[in-house]
């Protein structure tokens, strides 16, 4: 019996000492890897695949980096040293097309006249900044990039990101139990390691942004704004991807400047509008919405207002009902209410380009809350710059790149801003930087107008988002710039495309113009719309993105 009770014990001792060394074991193996491999900072909310946007390489016996990766505007050269200079203050931006300047020449865009800026009021220091923004990078694909340059020990980072959250298809697990199973997944080194090595990840380094583009040239709205909880998993994802950046920037004493995305908002009608209304609710609402537009073309606001708001009852979530809501404010010098109805209709296209107030939101919480951070609120301080306080095609190319008098305010507004909180740790200077000092320090013989192919990439913007007026306006003045034997020679399809917009789109607002008179037939209305398909056809088929 007692031979019998040992070996029962003998058998649960060896098991559970089996246990016991294969745990081990793998504890050994965790500790072994998080020596060898440290740890990133891991996205729980989908698979990234790494990121890299330099190459090393040895100049005169020192390290230098440049920015090799395509996405990242690598044609542009750029290279810095390893190790900064004495006395050197090195400042890195980081974002997406907007920050980085795009389309304009490197020579004028805002971390380039930011950097002269403020040379000129710390004339002691060297500074140098590094544009590490890349085209189409949202915020998590950002916070992977921020990892990478914390070796270059910047003395700040300038982050301007949230136009590009909705670009990228992708799904969002929304159930709990594998969200659960992936933060447990995550937690190991050794399991991120494998799936490194031997599982392919779902994100590349590259955007996938064919199928959004091609939904902007349809007009269809995207599921990851018209589902609710995939919609909230976009801003969630956001603001964790912010609060790892912020985080990581206190644990490695690097000073932040957050900027709040500045928007066109009133010459940027939204992609596409919810209408989510069917049978009578949907003849009655777009009753309404035609007496407003011809209301208004006849400036007669307030007639036009009155038909909006019936019309914004009916549908409370159409982008574009508010759109026009806040084009006949405007026009009846109501700017404040103008101004909150232009930003809801940002808010509520459901195919969104430009960042949405939540996002905003998120970064001013941020600044707030941490003290190596500082708001750069340019979405607010833009407004200043315009007559009527609605940042339009006075400061912005298109939806959100800047014109170049829109890069020399941004520009202002940060190196004033450095000043005001101290973020670089030298001293406050004696005075602000006014917008003509900044325009001289830059001074140079640039022109958006005479910039070609700068002027072809808005109008090209303006006709893929169905931004009908300002595609013909710029049609026009294309063709009104571009030297006659120079469109007569072209090759590239460029001439063509200028004359079918000019032919497709003049119809449209001869239509709108004739509606203030004249009743306008539904025959009238298909011509008009069916030369319009047929334009897109010829010239945004599927595949050409």
């Amino acid at each position: 019996m007692f031979n019998k009770f040992y070996s029962r014990h003998k058998e649960l001792f060896l098991k559970i000492s089996s246990i016991f060394l294969v745990v081990l074991f793998f504890v050994a193996i965790e500790i072994l890897v998080r020596i060898i491999f440290p740890a990133k900072a891991i996205d729980h909310m989908i698979d990234l695949g790494p990121i890299n946007l330099f190459s090393k390489r040895e100049i005169k016996g020192e390290t230098w980096y440049g920015i090799t990766n395509k996405n990242a505007y690598s044609d542009r050269n750029i290279l810095f040293k390893e190790k900064k200079d004495k006395d050197q203050l090195r400042i890195i931006c980081l974002g997406g097309s907007a920050s980085a300047g795009w389309p304009h020449p490197p020579e004028e865009i805002y971390s380039r006249y930011l950097e002269k800026s403020l040379q000129k009021v710390y004339p002691g220091k060297k500074i140098e900044i590094i544009n590490c923004s890349a085209h189409g990078f949202a915020s998590y694909r950002i916070r992977q990039v921020f990892e990478t340059i914390i070796p270059f020990e910047p003395d700040a980072v300038i982050l301007w990101c949230g136009n590009n959250e909705f670009l990228e298809k992708r799904n969002y697990r929304t159930s709990e139990l594998k969200n659960t199973l992936v933060r447990f997944r995550n937690n190991f080194r050794s399991l991120q390691l494998v799936r490194q090595l031997f599982v392919e990840h779902r994100y590349d380094d590259t955007p996938d942004v064919a199928e959004t583009f091609w939904k902007k040239v349809n007009e269809e709205a995207l599921e990851l704004r018209t589902d609710p909880d995939q919609f909230q998993k976009v801003k969630e994802h956001y603001h964790k991807s912010i609060e790892s950046i912020v985080a990581e920037a206190g644990r490695h004493k690097i000073k932040l400047m957050l900027m709040t995305v500045p928007v066109n908002l009133r010459d940027w009608e939204p992609n596409v509008s919810f209408l989510n209304l069917s049978g009578a609710d949907s003849l009655a609402w777009l009753e309404k919405f035609k007496e407003g537009k011809k209301s208004y073309l006849r400036s007669k606001f307030s007639e036009a207002l009155h038909a909006y708001q019936e019309a914004h009852k009916i549908a409370p979530l159409h982008a574009e009902t508010m759109f026009w809501m806040a084009k006949t404010l405007e026009a009846a010098n109501d700017t404040a209410s103008a101004l909150e109805y232009y930003i809801k209709a940002k808010d509520f296209d459901y195919n969104p380009f430009r960042a949405i107030t939540d996002f905003n939101n998120v970064l001013r919480a941020q600044a707030t809350n941490n003290p190596h951070v500082a708001l750069l609120d340019m979405e607010r301080l833009m407004n200043g710059y315009d007559d009527k306080g609605i940042p339009g095609f006075d400061l912005f190319l298109d939806y959100v790149h800047p014109t170049r008098e829109g890069n020399l305010i941004i520009a202002r507004e940060a190196a004033n801003q450095f000043q005001k909180t101290n973020l670089l740790s030298i001293g406050e200077a004696s005075r602000n930087l006014t917008l003509n000092e900044i325009r001289e320090i830059n001074r140079s013989d640039y022109r958006d107008e005479e910039d070609l192919f700068l002027q072809f990439t808005r109008f090209s913007l303006c006709c893929m988002t169905h931004q009908y007026y300002s595609a013909l306006h710029f049609a026009k003045f294309l063709k009104e710039t571009i030297p006659q034997e120079q469109l007569n020679s072209d090759r590239s399809g460029r001439t063509n495309l200028l004359n079918d917009a000019i032919g497709a789109f003049q119809p449209y607002v001869d239509l709108e113009q004739k509606s203030i008179t004249h009743e306008v037939s539904a025959e009238e209305e298909q011509k008009v719309m069916k030369s319009i398909r047929d334009f897109y056809a010829k010239h945004f088929p599927y595949g050409v993105f």
